[in-house]
């Protein structure tokens, strides 16, 4: 995933060389470097960070395609959304926008030179289309159905599935996508689960700005999110970046270029404030990579300028955000000062951005080396999935049913806890309040230790809910 993601992200500044020139490349490079959020997702096996910078790439590499028409340009557009959707079900979001931004700049574009005209254009741009839909379907061995006997093999049916889904008008489209054919069947069942989880949401108990919810949380959580999670010295240099766009200080060719990614960036924001915010910034990352751009033309700006205001404007942004970010050696954990940094942001969000179970290096050490020497079996709420927990030999209350039955009769636990901190905020069931306000005995980030005498019912319920629904 290193290498993977690395060489993503060289692709995504070779593409914002392509568009807006070296200094902006470097710059925007020097961003995504210093963001915790993109350093987060660098090694782990997920699929949002892959799919936000090949996403991104095509945005960026739609501006001189969709201008000067040419074939170079054109395909290797298309080879970034093609790849982005064979990454991700958010991706389709981004060929919509590709479709908006070629039909308007081939009807725009002034026609100049012969061979060129309209009707070319959108020969070309239905070109970059079907070739990033052949890339599509490259990833599915080039069949419709899932195996070769053409029946379905889903654990639920591709027609309960978009039956799933409550609006009309996105049933209405994957019912169309799967009587067409246009692309394999599989990735129109992931679509549909795409759509029902991350646009109408799940039922999860969730906490938000220090509120439980039930669902989803407010609609101002994603911009928020984002706000919280950038480090402040890149957020200035966003908005550093409009203001050297909309006060027309840009070269004059990277206008076009920083409108077309100012445009891609709030189509995504509209998309995901309308949706679930179980994942946090995750989803929004498309909107994390697609900002980078303009703190790039940011930098660009400040150390080509003569002013050395501007320079120390810039290079203070930079040492700030530096300051900030670079610290935190556990990145998912990471929260800027206006919520009072990394320490206390459980406290007020339970996302998938504010831990993903990154910290079973800490947890097997403490076990081995203080828990099993002495005999004692931890009540576990720190989720490592299974074969993790296996390779690292751990045991804790409720491995063995019979064994620990006694436990779970009684709400009331003594003994050690091991948590997860972002499950500590308050939630509308399953809250563990006891918890919440005792100071751990140790502390591995969001991996917190308690010793003592609690009431974990709501730990105990969960536990119960889950083990219940897997024998259902």
């Amino acid at each position: 995933m290193w290498t993977l993601n690395g060489l993503l992200l060289v692709f995504f500044a070779f593409a914002v060389r392509r568009t807006f020139g070296p200094e902006v490349a470097l710059g925007t490079l020097l961003f995504l470097a210093i963001d915790p959020t993109v350093a987060a997702h660098l090694p782990v096996v997920m699929t949002d960070l892959p799919v936000s910078l090949l996403s991104a790439s095509a945005v960026v590499l739609a501006v001189p395609a969709f201008q000067g028409w040419a074939w170079r340009d054109l395909l290797m557009c298309s080879l970034a959304l093609g790849l982005a959707l064979a990454t991700k079900h958010s991706a389709p979001i981004f060929l919509i926008f590709l479709v908006l931004t070629g039909v308007a700049l081939a009807l725009a574009t002034p026609v100049l030179r012969s061979g060129d005209s309209r009707f070319v254009r959108f020969v070309k741009l239905s070109t970059v289309l079907i070739a990033a839909l052949t890339i599509l379907w490259g990833f599915y061995l080039f069949r419709y159905a899932e195996n070769n006997l053409g029946r379905e093999v889903f654990n639920r049916s591709l027609s309960n599935k978009i039956a799933d889904v409550h609006s009309p008008i996105y049933r209405s489209v994957l019912e169309g996508m799967a009587s067409t054919h246009v692309v394999p069947r599989a990735y129109i069942w992931g679509f549909a689960d795409t759509i029902r989880a991350g646009l109408e949401g799940r039922v999860d108990s969730i906490t938000a700005f220090g509120r439980p919810y039930l669902g989803t949380g407010p609609r101002y959580f994603f911009p928020a999110m984002i706000a919280l999670k950038l480090p402040i010295g890149l957020s200035f240099l966003v908005l550093f970046g409009l203001f050297v766009f909309f006060k027309r200080l840009l070269l004059p060719g990277s206008k076009l270029g920083f409108a077309i990614v100012l445009a891609a960036t709030l189509l995504f924001l509209l998309v995901v404030v309308l949706g679930s915010t179980y994942a946090g910034i995750r989803h929004a990352l498309p909107i994390v990579v697609l900002l980078a751009v303009p703190g790039g033309c940011a930098i660009q700006t400040a150390f080509t300028q003569r002013s050395k205001f501007w320079k120390a404007v810039a290079g203070a942004a930079l040492a700030v955000a530096i300051a900030s970010a670079v610290p935190v050696m556990r990145p998912w954990e990471y929260f800027n000062e206006i919520i009072g940094g990394t320490k206390n942001g459980y406290l007020y969000f339970s996302d998938e951005g504010v831990d993903l179970w990154q910290r079973g290096k800490e947890l097997a050490p403490y076990y081995h080396q203080v828990l099993e020497p002495a005999g004692e079996v931890p009540l576990l709420d720190y989720a490592l999935f299974g074969p993790e927990e296996k390779a690292r030999h751990l045991d804790w209350v409720g491995r063995d049913k019979k064994r620990d039955e006694a436990r779970f009769s009684s709400p009331i636990f003594s003994g050690t806890i091991l948590a997860n901190a972002k499950f500590l905020g308050e939630k509308p069931f399953w809250d563990t309040p006891d918890l919440r306000y005792t100071a751990p005995t140790a502390r591995f980030g969001n991996l917190l230790v308690f010793r003592g005498t609690f009431n974990c019912g709501g730990i105990f319920a969960q536990n119960l809910y889950y083990d219940a629904r897997s024998k259902i």
